[in-house]
């Protein structure tokens, strides 16, 4: 494996980890109406703890990756497995926004990933991803 492609794949599994955050799992039929919340008030925050599916387009490849997230406060936790394993997660979460990076070993040296996101008026998250090579979009929807 070239390491041109490696970094494909990387950065495929990093963006399907990405940082899905946003409503809450929903059943059959509209999601719940949201309301501005009243002036001089902060709109309650949505959860975005769960399972999550992160979808990337890198190089005219769409790549999947599951994440779970544990939030506990604005310190987020969690796991990101992809074609390329697993790796353990940790960032923040505050009023809407979600950051979060790991480490990956990429044919033996360490690759750092960053994830930057926002949960987006449809529950979804959306965001970039970079691991040195510029920014990357990805996407992110609850699990099924």
């Amino acid at each position: 494996m070239t390491f041109r492609h490696f970094i494909s794949v990387v950065v495929a599994a990093v963006v399907t980890l990405p940082v899905v955050a946003g409503a809450q799992a929903q059943g059959p039929g509209k999601p719940p109406e949201q309301k501005p919340a009243p002036a001089g008030e902060k709109p309650a925050a949505v959860s975005i703890a769960g399972k999550w599916t992160v979808s990337i387009d890198f190089q005219g490849q769409q790549r999947t990756s599951n994440l779970e997230l544990k939030v506990e406060g604005t310190k987020v936790t969690g796991t990101i497995n992809s074609e390329m394993g697993e790796a353990q997660l940790a960032g923040e979460y505050a009023d809407g926004k979600l950051k979060f990076g790991f480490q990956m070993d990429a044919n033996g040296t360490p690759l750092q990933v960053g994830f930057v996101g926002t949960v987006q008026k449809d529950g979804t998250l959306a965001g970039t991803l970079d691991f040195g090579q510029g920014e990357i979009p990805w996407t992110a929807v609850r699990a099924k």
